[in-house]
Protein backbone atom coordinates (compact mmCIF):
# COMPACT_ATOMS: atom_id res chain seq x y z
CA UNK A 1 0.00 0.00 0.00
CA UNK A 2 2.84 2.62 0.68
CA UNK A 3 4.54 1.55 -2.44
CA UNK A 4 1.32 2.25 -4.07
CA UNK A 5 0.89 5.57 -2.61
CA UNK A 6 4.35 6.85 -3.46
CA UNK A 7 3.78 5.87 -6.67
CA UNK A 8 1.00 8.19 -7.08
CA UNK A 9 3.02 10.84 -5.20
CA UNK A 10 5.78 10.46 -7.93
CA UNK A 11 3.34 10.89 -10.69
CA UNK A 12 1.31 13.84 -9.26
CA UNK A 13 4.77 15.45 -8.83
CA UNK A 14 6.11 14.59 -12.53
CA UNK A 15 2.99 15.96 -13.61
CA UNK A 16 2.83 19.15 -11.87
CA UNK A 17 6.55 19.65 -12.90
CA UNK A 18 5.24 18.99 -16.75
CA UNK A 19 2.43 21.50 -16.36
CA UNK A 20 4.75 24.33 -14.61
CA UNK A 21 7.11 23.97 -17.59
CA UNK A 22 4.37 24.28 -20.25
CA UNK A 23 3.07 27.24 -18.92
CA UNK A 24 6.18 28.89 -18.32
CA UNK A 25 7.06 27.95 -21.89
CA UNK A 26 3.71 29.70 -23.22
CA UNK A 27 4.19 33.21 -25.21
CA UNK A 28 0.42 33.72 -26.29
CA UNK A 29 0.52 35.78 -23.08
CA UNK A 30 2.45 39.81 -23.20
CA UNK A 31 4.30 41.61 -20.84
CA UNK A 32 4.27 44.87 -19.08
CA UNK A 33 7.69 46.42 -18.37
CA UNK A 34 9.15 49.71 -17.42
CA UNK A 35 10.50 51.97 -14.68
CA UNK A 36 8.94 54.44 -12.04
CA UNK A 37 10.26 58.00 -11.58
CA UNK A 38 9.83 61.06 -9.59
CA UNK A 39 9.64 64.58 -10.48
CA UNK A 40 13.65 64.62 -11.43
CA UNK A 41 14.18 61.98 -12.92
CA UNK A 42 15.10 59.77 -10.05
CA UNK A 43 14.01 56.17 -9.68
CA UNK A 44 11.20 55.17 -6.94
CA UNK A 45 11.23 52.25 -5.67
CA UNK A 46 8.74 50.12 -3.54
CA UNK A 47 5.87 51.64 -5.64
CA UNK A 48 2.80 49.39 -5.54
CA UNK A 49 1.82 49.24 -9.35
CA UNK A 50 -1.63 47.26 -10.39
CA UNK A 51 -2.41 46.21 -13.78
CA UNK A 52 -6.46 45.21 -14.45
CA UNK A 53 -7.52 44.48 -17.64
CA UNK A 54 -10.71 45.93 -19.04
CA UNK A 55 -12.78 43.11 -20.34
CA UNK A 56 -12.39 40.04 -18.04
CA UNK A 57 -11.28 41.98 -14.86
CA UNK A 58 -8.06 40.34 -14.35
CA UNK A 59 -5.95 41.78 -12.25
CA UNK A 60 -1.78 41.36 -11.42
CA UNK A 61 0.07 43.28 -8.73
CA UNK A 62 4.00 44.17 -8.24
CA UNK A 63 6.26 46.45 -6.32
CA UNK A 64 9.31 48.21 -8.38
CA UNK A 65 12.38 47.27 -7.29
CA UNK A 66 15.02 48.89 -5.56
CA UNK A 67 16.01 50.42 -9.16
CA UNK A 68 12.59 51.58 -10.06
CA UNK A 69 12.41 48.89 -12.21
CA UNK A 70 8.85 46.82 -12.35
CA UNK A 71 7.75 43.66 -14.71
CA UNK A 72 4.69 42.44 -15.31
CA UNK A 73 6.31 38.85 -17.14
CA UNK A 74 3.01 36.92 -17.95
CA UNK A 75 -0.76 38.68 -18.56
CA UNK A 76 -3.62 37.85 -20.81
CA UNK A 77 -3.32 40.30 -23.78
CA UNK A 78 -5.93 43.18 -23.90
CA UNK A 79 -6.38 46.34 -22.65
CA UNK A 80 -4.95 47.17 -19.12
CA UNK A 81 -5.49 50.26 -17.10
CA UNK A 82 -2.00 50.73 -15.08
CA UNK A 83 -2.50 51.94 -11.36
CA UNK A 84 1.08 53.41 -9.23
CA UNK A 85 1.07 54.67 -6.32
CA UNK A 86 4.11 55.22 -3.52
CA UNK A 87 4.47 57.25 -0.06
CA UNK A 88 4.68 60.40 -0.95
CA UNK A 89 3.16 61.12 -4.44
CA UNK A 90 -0.19 61.28 -6.11
CA UNK A 91 -1.60 58.39 -7.65
CA UNK A 92 -1.13 57.63 -10.92
CA UNK A 93 -3.42 56.37 -13.39
CA UNK A 94 -2.64 54.86 -17.28
CA UNK A 95 -5.59 53.82 -19.26
CA UNK A 96 -5.83 51.54 -22.90
CA UNK A 97 -2.18 50.10 -22.03
CA UNK A 98 -2.20 47.74 -25.16
CA UNK A 99 -0.79 44.10 -24.19
CA UNK A 100 -0.33 41.99 -27.82
CA UNK A 101 0.82 38.58 -28.12
CA UNK A 102 4.27 37.76 -27.88
CA UNK A 103 5.01 41.33 -27.02
CA UNK A 104 6.39 43.33 -23.90
CA UNK A 105 4.42 46.81 -23.80
CA UNK A 106 7.54 49.17 -22.66
CA UNK A 107 5.73 51.75 -20.11
CA UNK A 108 7.51 54.36 -18.29
CA UNK A 109 5.51 55.88 -15.18
CA UNK A 110 6.14 59.34 -13.63
CA UNK A 111 5.05 60.14 -10.46
CA UNK A 112 3.96 63.66 -9.24
CA UNK A 113 4.88 64.97 -5.86
CA UNK A 114 1.50 64.63 -3.66
CA UNK A 115 -0.48 62.15 -1.46
CA UNK A 116 -1.95 58.85 -2.21
CA UNK A 117 -4.93 60.63 -2.32
CA UNK A 118 -4.66 62.76 -5.31
CA UNK A 119 -5.32 60.99 -8.51
CA UNK A 120 -3.53 61.83 -12.11
CA UNK A 121 -5.03 59.96 -15.03
CA UNK A 122 -3.08 59.73 -18.01
CA UNK A 123 -4.00 58.02 -21.40
CA UNK A 124 -1.35 55.61 -22.23
CA UNK A 125 -3.16 53.96 -25.83
CA UNK A 126 -0.51 55.70 -27.56
CA UNK A 127 2.11 53.79 -29.64
CA UNK A 128 5.41 52.97 -27.79
CA UNK A 129 8.57 52.48 -29.09
CA UNK A 130 9.59 48.83 -28.30
CA UNK A 131 12.20 48.95 -25.80
CA UNK A 132 12.17 45.98 -23.81
CA UNK A 133 13.20 43.03 -26.63
CA UNK A 134 15.27 42.80 -28.94
CA UNK A 135 13.09 40.61 -31.17
CA UNK A 136 11.61 41.92 -34.75
CA UNK A 137 8.38 41.23 -35.50
CA UNK A 138 4.65 42.03 -36.69
CA UNK A 139 1.44 41.39 -34.79
CA UNK A 140 -1.65 40.71 -36.65
CA UNK A 141 -4.79 41.78 -34.29
CA UNK A 142 -7.94 40.42 -34.18
CA UNK A 143 -9.46 43.58 -36.04
CA UNK A 144 -7.50 42.43 -39.53
CA UNK A 145 -7.90 38.99 -39.16
CA UNK A 146 -11.83 39.79 -39.47
CA UNK A 147 -11.44 42.65 -41.69
CA UNK A 148 -9.22 41.77 -44.22
CA UNK A 149 -10.05 40.11 -47.13
CA UNK A 150 -9.56 36.03 -47.13
CA UNK A 151 -9.86 33.49 -50.06
CA UNK A 152 -12.08 30.72 -49.12
CA UNK A 153 -11.14 27.24 -50.60
CA UNK A 154 -7.38 27.37 -49.65
CA UNK A 155 -5.67 24.18 -50.61
CA UNK A 156 -5.43 21.77 -47.73
CA UNK A 157 -8.44 21.90 -45.84
CA UNK A 158 -11.06 23.90 -48.20
CA UNK A 159 -11.88 26.35 -45.07
CA UNK A 160 -10.22 29.80 -44.68
CA UNK A 161 -6.22 29.63 -43.76
CA UNK A 162 -5.45 31.69 -40.68
CA UNK A 163 -1.83 31.51 -42.10
CA UNK A 164 -2.54 33.53 -44.83
CA UNK A 165 -1.90 36.59 -43.35
CA UNK A 166 1.65 35.89 -42.45
CA UNK A 167 2.01 36.75 -45.65
CA UNK A 168 1.51 40.85 -44.54
CA UNK A 169 4.64 40.10 -42.52
CA UNK A 170 7.98 42.02 -44.73
CA UNK A 171 10.27 38.95 -45.38
CA UNK A 172 7.51 36.81 -45.76
CA UNK A 173 7.63 34.70 -48.88
CA UNK A 174 5.26 31.57 -50.16
CA UNK A 175 2.93 30.04 -52.69
CA UNK A 176 -0.02 31.66 -50.47
CA UNK A 177 -2.96 29.78 -50.35
CA UNK A 178 -4.05 29.99 -53.56
CA UNK A 179 -1.46 27.78 -55.25
CA UNK A 180 -1.65 24.32 -55.42
CA UNK A 181 1.71 23.46 -54.50
CA UNK A 182 1.31 23.49 -50.91
CA UNK A 183 -0.59 26.42 -49.93
CA UNK A 184 0.27 28.81 -47.19
CA UNK A 185 2.14 26.47 -44.62
CA UNK A 186 5.07 26.69 -47.35
CA UNK A 187 5.69 29.73 -46.13
CA UNK A 188 9.39 30.67 -45.51
CA UNK A 189 10.83 33.93 -43.27
CA UNK A 190 13.65 35.59 -43.47
CA UNK A 191 15.46 33.07 -45.70
CA UNK A 192 14.61 29.96 -43.56
CA UNK A 193 13.14 26.70 -45.31
CA UNK A 194 9.96 25.10 -46.24
CA UNK A 195 8.13 23.48 -43.28
CA UNK A 196 10.83 25.09 -40.89
CA UNK A 197 8.88 27.59 -39.28
CA UNK A 198 7.47 27.17 -35.22
CA UNK A 199 4.01 27.67 -35.15
CA UNK A 200 2.91 28.40 -31.67
CA UNK A 201 -0.79 27.90 -30.87
CA UNK A 202 -1.55 29.78 -27.01
CA UNK A 203 2.08 29.11 -26.80
CA UNK A 204 2.34 24.90 -27.69
CA UNK A 205 3.82 24.09 -30.58
CA UNK A 206 2.34 22.44 -33.41
CA UNK A 207 5.04 20.72 -34.90
CA UNK A 208 4.94 17.38 -35.98
CA UNK A 209 7.38 14.87 -37.55
CA UNK A 210 6.49 13.89 -40.44
CA UNK A 211 6.00 17.13 -41.91
CA UNK A 212 7.20 19.77 -39.37
CA UNK A 213 5.23 23.01 -39.23
CA UNK A 214 2.06 21.98 -41.64
CA UNK A 215 -0.40 24.13 -39.48
CA UNK A 216 -2.97 24.49 -42.54
CA UNK A 217 -4.13 21.07 -42.02
CA UNK A 218 -5.16 21.54 -38.44
CA UNK A 219 -5.53 25.05 -37.57
CA UNK A 220 -8.74 26.15 -36.10
CA UNK A 221 -11.22 28.68 -37.57
CA UNK A 222 -9.92 31.92 -38.31
CA UNK A 223 -13.00 33.22 -36.00
CA UNK A 224 -11.64 31.07 -32.80
CA UNK A 225 -7.92 33.58 -33.12
CA UNK A 226 -7.64 36.38 -31.05
CA UNK A 227 -4.84 37.90 -33.04
CA UNK A 228 -0.65 36.24 -33.46
CA UNK A 229 2.59 37.46 -33.69
CA UNK A 230 5.53 36.71 -36.50
CA UNK A 231 8.55 36.86 -35.30
CA UNK A 232 11.29 37.53 -37.93
CA UNK A 233 14.10 38.20 -36.69
CA UNK A 234 16.64 37.63 -33.46
CA UNK A 235 14.13 35.50 -31.78
CA UNK A 236 14.36 34.55 -28.08
CA UNK A 237 17.11 31.92 -27.72
CA UNK A 238 14.16 29.38 -26.78
CA UNK A 239 13.56 28.95 -29.99
CA UNK A 240 16.04 26.39 -31.57
CA UNK A 241 14.48 24.36 -34.01
CA UNK A 242 13.12 27.37 -36.47
CA UNK A 243 15.55 27.92 -39.38
CA UNK A 244 13.40 30.98 -39.88
CA UNK A 245 10.81 32.65 -38.15
CA UNK A 246 7.95 31.96 -35.09
CA UNK A 247 4.26 32.47 -35.91
CA UNK A 248 2.58 32.47 -32.40
CA UNK A 249 -1.61 32.23 -32.68
CA UNK A 250 -3.51 33.27 -29.79
CA UNK A 251 -7.32 32.06 -29.56
CA UNK A 252 -9.79 34.03 -28.16
CA UNK A 253 -11.10 34.20 -24.86
CA UNK A 254 -14.51 34.96 -23.02
CA UNK A 255 -14.86 38.32 -21.47
CA UNK A 256 -17.68 39.88 -18.71
CA UNK A 257 -19.99 40.10 -21.34
CA UNK A 258 -21.67 37.74 -23.84
CA UNK A 259 -20.88 38.24 -27.35
CA UNK A 260 -21.12 36.23 -30.44
CA UNK A 261 -21.46 36.26 -34.45
CA UNK A 262 -22.94 34.33 -36.92
CA UNK A 263 -21.65 34.16 -40.31
CA UNK A 264 -21.68 32.71 -43.87
CA UNK A 265 -18.95 33.53 -46.67
CA UNK A 266 -21.08 32.44 -49.62
CA UNK A 267 -19.66 32.09 -52.81
CA UNK A 268 -22.17 31.04 -56.20
CA UNK A 269 -21.10 31.35 -59.58
CA UNK A 270 -24.08 33.42 -60.73
CA UNK A 271 -22.01 36.11 -58.64
CA UNK A 272 -18.85 35.51 -60.56
CA UNK A 273 -17.73 37.91 -63.81
CA UNK A 274 -17.52 35.76 -66.58
CA UNK A 275 -14.92 36.19 -69.05
CA UNK A 276 -15.39 38.95 -71.67
CA UNK A 277 -14.33 36.54 -74.57
CA UNK A 278 -17.66 33.68 -72.62
CA UNK A 279 -19.71 36.87 -72.69
CA UNK A 280 -19.35 37.56 -76.83
CA UNK A 281 -19.52 33.75 -77.57
CA UNK A 282 -22.57 33.26 -75.76
CA UNK A 283 -23.83 36.47 -77.20
CA UNK A 284 -23.61 35.86 -80.60
CA UNK A 285 -22.68 32.31 -80.78
CA UNK A 286 -20.23 33.51 -84.04
CA UNK A 287 -20.08 29.51 -85.25
CA UNK A 288 -16.82 30.97 -87.04
CA UNK A 289 -15.01 32.21 -83.39
CA UNK A 290 -17.25 30.18 -80.65
CA UNK A 291 -18.55 26.91 -82.41
CA UNK A 292 -21.87 25.38 -81.64
CA UNK A 293 -21.43 24.39 -77.70
CA UNK A 294 -22.79 26.66 -75.59
CA UNK A 295 -21.94 25.32 -72.51
CA UNK A 296 -18.41 25.84 -73.20
CA UNK A 297 -18.86 29.27 -72.86
CA UNK A 298 -20.73 29.54 -69.14
CA UNK A 299 -19.53 30.63 -65.56
CA UNK A 300 -17.90 27.81 -63.75
CA UNK A 301 -19.57 26.60 -61.27
CA UNK A 302 -18.39 27.91 -57.88
CA UNK A 303 -20.51 27.04 -55.14
CA UNK A 304 -18.85 27.61 -51.39
CA UNK A 305 -20.14 27.92 -48.30
CA UNK A 306 -18.23 29.13 -44.96
CA UNK A 307 -20.71 29.58 -42.03
CA UNK A 308 -20.61 29.24 -38.30
CA UNK A 309 -21.00 30.85 -35.40
CA UNK A 310 -19.31 31.88 -31.99
CA UNK A 311 -20.03 32.51 -28.53
CA UNK A 312 -18.21 33.69 -25.82
CA UNK A 313 -18.60 34.84 -22.44
CA UNK A 314 -18.52 34.33 -18.20
CA UNK A 315 -19.45 31.21 -16.81
CA UNK A 316 -22.84 31.30 -14.53
CA UNK A 317 -24.81 29.00 -12.94
CA UNK A 318 -27.80 30.45 -11.18
CA UNK A 319 -28.12 30.41 -7.48
CA UNK A 320 -24.98 28.80 -7.35
CA UNK A 321 -21.24 30.53 -9.42
CA UNK A 322 -21.28 33.71 -10.81
CA UNK A 323 -17.59 33.64 -13.06
CA UNK A 324 -17.40 37.51 -13.35
CA UNK A 325 -13.70 38.72 -13.25
CA UNK A 326 -13.01 34.85 -12.67
CA UNK A 327 -13.97 32.42 -15.46
CA UNK A 328 -14.93 32.46 -18.63
CA UNK A 329 -15.72 30.57 -21.98
CA UNK A 330 -15.11 30.74 -25.42
CA UNK A 331 -16.79 28.21 -28.24
CA UNK A 332 -16.45 28.63 -31.89
CA UNK A 333 -18.07 26.07 -34.43
CA UNK A 334 -17.22 26.01 -38.25
CA UNK A 335 -18.21 24.53 -41.37
CA UNK A 336 -17.20 24.53 -44.84
CA UNK A 337 -19.34 23.21 -48.04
Amino acid sequence: MYLRKAGWCILLTLFTAAFFLTAVAQTNQGSIAGVVTDPSGAMVANAKITAKEKNTGTTYSTVSSSAGAYRFPNVNIGTYDITASASGFKTTNLTGVRVQTATTAALDIALQTGTVTENVTVNADVPTVQTETSDIGTVVNTKQILDLPLALGSTVQAMRSPEAFVFLTPGAVGPGSDSGNGGTFESKISGGQNYATEVLLDGASTTRSENGSSFDETAPSVEALGEFKVLTSTVPAQFGRTTGGVESFSTKSGTNGFHGTLYDLFRNEDLDANVWGFNYCLATMDPKVCGTNRNAFQRPLDRQNDYGGTMGGPVIIPHLYNGRDKTFFFFSWDQYR
